[in-house]
């Protein structure tokens, strides 16, 4: 698991795709090119591949140092503080294997995450001869996870037996600024039940929506790129 952080100075509007793939995970945003001070400026921390180790492997990692990092930065910028997650929060440590899940989310709930997407492993066992992920998907412990979750699992391009349990996208508002938060899932096998379309296709159409939305009266329009 790692903690990856961007500081940029405010715009009109913002779009960030957080897109789940095996072991990484993409950040994009828009970011101004204007000089950033600490009154203009919004934070946006994410963690991926969390795999339920809430607590640290020797001195390295867990939730507790986590959520150190993410509390220094909401002091240090008072309400401009973004907290996402790529995906992959179950299947990996006891602790959080053992509670289905329920110990990772409630954890992430008393961090204050703003959302997530929905990884390959948070959507139980792999099709074919994969014998990864301890959830079956027939037993809606994700679906419990969901509801027990202070914030929105995204999932554009994820159907559950013919319907689309999450949201693609939210916008949320920063210090008077919008901001797009679109969640997809890379493709994998995916057990029965579940359907993972083209997660390109999928983000492509929130872009859109959301774009129309963000930038109705936005006077800045700057282009997204990866980081």
């Amino acid at each position: 698991m790692r903690i990856n952080r961007f500081k940029g100075a405010l715009l009109a509007a913002l779009t960030i795709i957080l897109l789940t793939a095996p072991a990484t995970s993409f950040l994009y945003f828009t970011q101004a090119s204007a000089e950033s001070t600490s009154s203009n400026i919004i934070v946006i921390l994410h963690t991926n591949d969390f795999h339920g180790h809430l607590t640290p492997e020797g001195n390295v990692g867990g939730s507790a140092y986590i959520a150190s990092i993410v509390d220094n930065e909401r002091k240090q910028y008072p309400g401009r503080v973004l907290l996402l997650d790529a995906g992959d929060i179950i299947d990996g440590d006891p602790v959080g294997d053992l509670f289905y899940g329920r110990s990772v989310i409630e954890v992430m709930n008393a961090m204050g995450y703003d959302a997530m997407t929905v990884g390959n492993h948070d959507l139980g066992r792999y099709g074919g001869n994969y014998t990864y992920g301890v959830f079956p998907i027939e037993n809606d412990y994700l679906m419990d996870l969901k509801a027990a979750a202070n914030f929105p699992m995204l999932a554009a391009n994820v159907l559950i037996n013919g319907s689309r349990p999450f949201q693609s996208y939210i916008i949320k508002e920063i210090g008077g600024i919008k901001i797009g938060i679109i969640g997809a899932t890379v493709y994998f096998p995916p057990p029965a039940g579940v359907t993972i379309s083209d997660y390109i296709n999928a983000v492509r159409q929130c872009v859109n929506q959301t774009t129309s939305m963000l930038f109705d009266n936005a006077s800045t329009k700057s282009e997204i790129r990866q980081t």
